[in-house]
């Protein structure tokens, strides 16, 4: 699932507030709800194929209102930003350390489809650049979708598929499997939960510890592709990996929740590429330890 999928969402595919879920039926919702959501992360220094090693830390924050027509419709704004940072200790492609900007807007909808079906459909436009760099010349564009039916009281499922731009010009198409499930007593797995601002689709299992205390496991597949600046010698930036986490989910109110994990991203690789697509340098990295903190409030 090359470039992009990391599109999926920033914080996490909402499915289950878009689904004719249990707890939606109990009654109807306040008309309009606002969030913001705040989170940092990072991981620790780890060697690089090319001899060199490296490290990045990432903060973001984003704001989000939603209008709710019904139950189970409903249209929303989300606008984030932040910036992740590099450090390389001998220097890579002669940088010893890269900024990069993000700006991230999209809309999500749900709307149901059937007595026991709803939809989502998320458009969304994404701007990641190195600073000094034109923001604009980092934009690409997409929209996420699905469907899902309420299969028995505890499962809802169904197929998505995700369309999305790259920096390269090219156009990418991807299905995935929407699951939300229930399986036993206090567990369940899904899709696209989201530990902390994420860049891709995951699969999470959790346990509800408490009535406010959640325990999981999560692995996903990253890829964030960022545009150069000049100084840089312009052309694309990639840096993909797959983390596999252990999350904690507290949620001491309504209206906050707090989520911490802490794992390693596996397979990881960070390349450079020209604005046709050709490789300049490539270097693999090792196991990289990660680790992070998400705090959100909706009122």
């Amino acid at each position: 699932m090359k470039t992009l999928a990391r599109h999926l969402c920033i914080l996490g595919l909402p499915m289950a507030a878009g689904l004719p879920a249990t707890a939606q039926e109990q009654g109807a919702p306040s008309p309009y709800s606002f969030s913001i959501t705040g989170a940092v992360l990072g991981s620790s220094e780890v060697d690089m194929s090319n001899g060199d090693n490296f490290q990045w830390t990432r903060s973001y924050v984003e704001a989000q209102g939603t209008l709710n027509t019904s139950r189970f419709s409903s249209i929303g704004l989300q606008i984030g930003g932040g910036q992740t940072n590099y450090s390389f200790g001998r220097g890579y492609n002669g940088r010893t350390k890269l900024d990069v900007d993000e700006v991230n807007l999209s809309v999500p909808m749900r709307f149901r489809v059937g007595a026991r079906s709803a939809a989502i459909v998320i458009p969304q436009l994404n701007f990641a650049a190195e600073s000094g760099a034109d923001l604009s010349d980092g934009m690409t564009y997409g929209v996420i979708a699905g469907v899902t039916w309420k299969l028995s009281p505890t499962l809802l499922s169904g197929p998505g598929f995700g369309l999305q731009s790259s920096l390269l010009d090219e156009t990418v198409f991807f299905p995935f499997l929407l699951i939300d499930w229930e399986f036993a007593d206090r567990w369940s797995i899904a899709t696209g939960s989201g530990f902390a601002a994420t860049r891709g689709p995951g699969l999470r299992l959790a346990f509800d510890a408490t009535s406010t205390w959640e325990l999981g496991i999560e692995a996903r597949y990253e890829e964030f592709e960022f545009r150069l600046s000049d100084s840089s010698g312009g052309g694309t930036g990639v840096d993909r990996s797959v983390p596999i986490v252990l999350t904690s989910r507290w949620s001491p109110s309504e209206a906050l929740t707090l989520n911490g994990f802490v794992g390693v991203a596996a397979d990881g690789e960070f390349v450079y590429e020209d604005g046709h697509g050709n490789e300049i340098t490539k270097s693999d990295y090792d196991p990289a330890p990660i680790f992070g903190l998400l705090a959100r409030y909706e009122f």
